[in-house]
């Protein structure tokens, strides 16, 4: 008889469980069901349960299951694992496609002729730059030529009084001169033509101490005219190089 009652009683706690899981199964997934059944800690009139690492989602509600203690329980969560909620992108709107006939074909390009009156201007120039090529490479302190070739593109010729001037960036002649005749190379005045051309070089030295971020260097000069920086300057040319430190 006892064992028979043994087995009733296992059998009735085991359904007494399979109702108890069921009943969690159909619950809402905004709640996490505890089982407990005896006090963890505190005092016989309390009780404290102890959760490890749930999976927590934002609105969750912990139901507690054949709580024991008439006196409401402390719930201590450890270490909750937070689970993000994915809120959905809405998709943009595409408006529709709308093809519009054009009547009348238009001209994308506008071109308008300058004429044979229009006149060129008295000082003019192109400029080549032989050396260095764009940001060449020299060591701290490195001599180096600045080399160009200038063409007279205006209509007056160029004489004595066209001179090369430094107008900005970093000072590198080693002659440490900011204005150069243009005929320095030549024993006697040269006079540039319209449609010539005269090559002017200088002798330079790469900066020795490091004053940029990038290690770029550059430096820019004018042609003027008269030693004018008011009204005389034209034909703009730039040197660039690189100095690693």
């Amino acid at each position: 008889m006892k064992i028979n009652l043994s087995i009733k009683r296992m059998i009735a706690a085991a359904f007494s469980a399979m109702i108890i899981f069921s009943s969690a199964a159909f619950t809402a997934l905004n709640q996490i069901t505890w089982i407990t059944q005896t006090p963890q800690a505190g005092t016989a009139n309390s009780q404290t349960i102890q959760m490890r690492n749930p999976v927590l989602r934002s609105g969750d509600v912990i139901v507690l299951k054949n709580q024991v203690s008439s006196q409401a329980p402390v719930i201590q969560v450890i270490n909750p694992v937070s689970e993000p909620v994915q809120a959905s992108t809405p998709i943009p709107a595409i408006p529709p496609v709308v093809w519009q006939a054009t009547p009348t074909l238009g001209r994308a390009v506008e071109v308008i002729p300058t004429g044979a009156n229009v006149p060129r201007p008295a000082y003019d120039c192109s400029v080549q730059i032989n050396s260095p090529y764009w940001y060449a490479q020299y060591a701290p302190g490195e001599d180096f030529d600045f080399d160009v070739t200038f063409t007279n593109t205006g209509t007056q010729a160029w004489g004595t009084d066209i001179d090369v001037m430094q107008y900005t960036g970093w000072r590198m002649e080693i002659e440490n001169k900011y204005i150069y005749d243009i005929d320095k190379d030549y024993s006697s005045a040269y006079i540039v033509q319209p449609g010539q051309s005269i090559r002017w070089k200088i002798r330079m030295e790469a900066p020795k101490e490091k004053t940029t971020e990038d290690n770029k260097y550059f430096t820019s000069y004018n042609l003027v005219r008269g030693r004018d920086t008011v009204n005389g300057m034209f034909c703009p040319f730039s040197l660039y190089i690189y100095v690693p430190h």
